[in-house]
């Protein structure tokens, strides 16, 4: 088998505030201290963990896919502001797999 990078690409605004409706209180104060940490003191939680996701992510981010591309990888561009469903669905497709009733069904919620 060779190896293929599903990198799930999307919005860090969107993502961010999807979480902090998600995840609640304890995952809001967590990200916050640490974009508090590395100087990110203004303005609401969602801005401070999206500068900070930015500043810290972004680079390594990038770093990483040009790693995988210089190493031959493949890299398929998945929408992670898609459902769940369609995200797995996006990979099925990306992979060649389609939905097969040959394998498991997952349980996937979103």
């Amino acid at each position: 088998m060779d190896p293929v990078l599903l990198d799930l690409a999307g919005d860090v605004r969107t993502a961010t505030e999807r979480a902090l409706a998600q995840r609640g209180d304890v995952w809001a104060k967590r990200y916050a201290r640490l974009a508090s940490d590395a100087g990110h003191t203004s303005g609401r939680i969602a801005e401070r963990i999206v500068a900070w996701s930015r500043d810290q992510l972004g680079g390594l981010r990038e770093q990483e896919l040009a790693a995988m591309r210089s190493a031959g990888w493949p890299i398929v561009e998945l929408d992670a502001m898609a459902s769940a469903a369609e995200v797995l669905e996006q990979a099925w497709d990306a992979l060649g797999l389609g939905r097969s009733t040959a394998l498991p069904s997952p349980c996937v919620t979103g």
